[in-house]
């Protein structure tokens, strides 16, 4: 991905896939029916499924539109003969002649692939999203993306993928043939679909879970600028101190975790319906469901149940409430020595704990006690 991503930068790539849409656009046969045969309005719709499957939900709504339309031909049909190019367009009236028709495909086209998403960073969760619609659009509709990177390749050496790309002898010119190459190589395989859906259904719950990351980060900082007096008139998020640290308890009391395995879940159930549209088995689906599963209880869930994080639940606690929770935690972990982190755990329960035992030893300090470490405890959450 971060290849091909430094592929679309050069300006000759970018020309090749000018002049590859102008062949697309030349080899479309239209066919002029006064209503769609009832075959056709039934692929429409798986089509229009795996559509959004593949990305195109995230796509403005008039371009989702243009692209339906326009490709409404059988999709496996055109990919399994990608190299001539031809694909068909059935119009029952959406083009009033073959010049507007032409014009409409070399727009839809032009939408598919000329904005190009930005490069994915290596070892970061970042715009790998976009880049990977990017490629699952383009190979899923009619097999373009296969025709438009063999286009760009076509006056390359044959053997150019197995060069070294880190040579330090070859030209910025070789190194950008032997990028475009080595993507050839990748986009033309027979399985390239099928990678792509799988990392797409692998990663969803973790992208789900990233977005709501992002949500909290975003309120934090324009509240930080809020409070310095900067408002954003057109953010839509609620600026509320409680918001964010609602927000921030979903993710340190586990709750967001348990949503992203449940969304793990349902994709072990996932049925074969789904699996064969976009040619994903089950049996080789499971290994990364399973993988990210089990990682995603690891970390986020898992370390949700000890006892430092237990106590960040005081947050939203009345005194009373504060009182009552952490001397219950002190009843279970006070003959848990191992549970009981030093700096942290074990100085607030202890303490807390002991005066919430012996309400008679100190009772105004144990309150003045719990209040402060509320305080400390509302700051951090939020």
């Amino acid at each position: 991905m971060v290849r091909f991503a430094k592929t679309m930068r050069s300006t000759k790539f970018q020309q090749s896939m000018q002049t590859g849409i102008a062949l697309l656009v030349r080899r479309m046969e239209r066919r002029v029916v006064p209503e769609l045969p009832a075959s056709v309005e039934e692929w429409q719709g798986q089509q229009k499924t795996l559509f959004i499957l593949a990305g195109g939900a995230a796509l403005p709504q008039t371009q989702s539109d243009l692209i339906l339309m326009m490709f409404n031909g059988h999709w496996q049909s055109s990919r399994e003969q990608w190299e001539s190019g031809c694909w068909t367009h059935w119009c029952n009236g959406c083009c009033p002649n073959e010049e507007v028709c032409k014009q409409k495909a070399q727009q839809a086209l032009e939408y598919l692939f000329m904005s190009f998403p930005s490069e994915p960073l290596l070892y970061r969760w970042k715009h790998w999203e976009p880049f990977l619609e990017y490629c699952l659009l383009g190979v899923t509709i009619n097999g373009f993306l296969k025709f438009l990177v063999n286009a760009c390749a076509q006056n390359m050496p044959a053997d150019v993928g197995a060069w070294d790309e880190d040579d330090p002898s070859l030209s910025f010119a070789d190194k950008q043939a032997v990028r475009l190459g080595k993507v050839r190589t990748t986009v033309l395989d027979a399985n390239f679909q099928a990678i792509l859906f799988k990392a797409v259904f692998a990663g969803q719950p973790l992208r789900s879970l990233m977005d709501d990351v992002s949500y909290v980060e975003t309120i934090r900082e324009r509240l930080l600028l809020l409070q310095k007096g900067v408002k954003l008139s057109r953010s839509k998020a609620d600026l509320s101190p409680e918001k964010l640290r609602s927000q921030n308890w979903g993710f340190f009391s586990g709750q967001r975790a348990q949503q992203t395995l449940k969304e793990y879940t349902d994709l072990l159930h996932t049925g074969p319906d789904l699996t064969d549209l976009t040619g994903t088995g089950f049996v080789d689906l499971f290994p990364l469901v399973l993988r990210g599963m089990t990682d995603a209880y690891r970390r986020l869930f898992n370390r949700t149940t000890r006892l430092c994080y237990k106590l960040l639940a005081v947050f939203d606690m009345t005194l009373d409430d504060a009182c009552a929770w952490i001397g219950g935690l002190w009843k279970e972990y006070r003959n848990r020595p191992c549970c009981l982190d030093p700096q942290f755990s074990k100085a607030r329960v202890s303490v807390v704990g002991f005066h919430f035992m012996k309400p008679e030893v100190c009772t105004v300090g144990r309150s003045w006690g719990i209040l402060v470490f509320c305080l400390l405890v509302c700051l951090s959450v939020q």
